[in-house]
């Protein structure tokens, strides 16, 4: 997760090229995940369960900032909850939970993902770095 979920009349047409405007001179980059944090939202009152970023979260964080320093995303950066660099893994009431994994990767690509009425993760478009 990059940008947290919002709602927002921009098109996706219009999201996607202000996206692919924000990237287009980064380059793909190395990032490993391990350990798993459980975090309580407020929003949705539920823990959510991320595979934390050991290695490369320097260049999320960039990622997430830049995406956030344009408008209209800019209105929608809620400054109350700190970015962590993570992997969703999912989310449970289950506070006592263990999971342990690991995860290597080059990002090169980013997804612009939309969620639909019945919370499914519609792809909108894939944006490969650096081009």
């Amino acid at each position: 997760t990059l940008v947290f979920p919002f709602t927002d009349s921009i098109s996706d047409n219009k999201l996607v090229s202000l996206v692919k405007s924000k990237v287009q001179n980064l380059v793909p980059f190395y990032v490993n995940f391990k350990g798993i944090l459980m975090n309580y939202d407020t929003y949705t009152q539920s823990n959510y369960i991320y595979l934390n970023c050991i290695e490369g979260s320097e260049n999320i964080q960039n990622l997430h900032d830049i995406l956030y320093s344009t408008f209209p995303l800019s209105k929608h950066l809620n400054s109350n909850i700190k970015y962590i660099p993570h992997i969703t893994l999912g989310h449970t009431d289950n506070i006592n939970i263990k999971l342990y994994d690991n995860f290597e990767s080059i990002i090169d690509e980013i997804v612009i993902e939309k969620i639909g009425e019945h919370d499914e993760s519609i792809i909108i478009d894939k944006i490969k770095l650096g081009e």
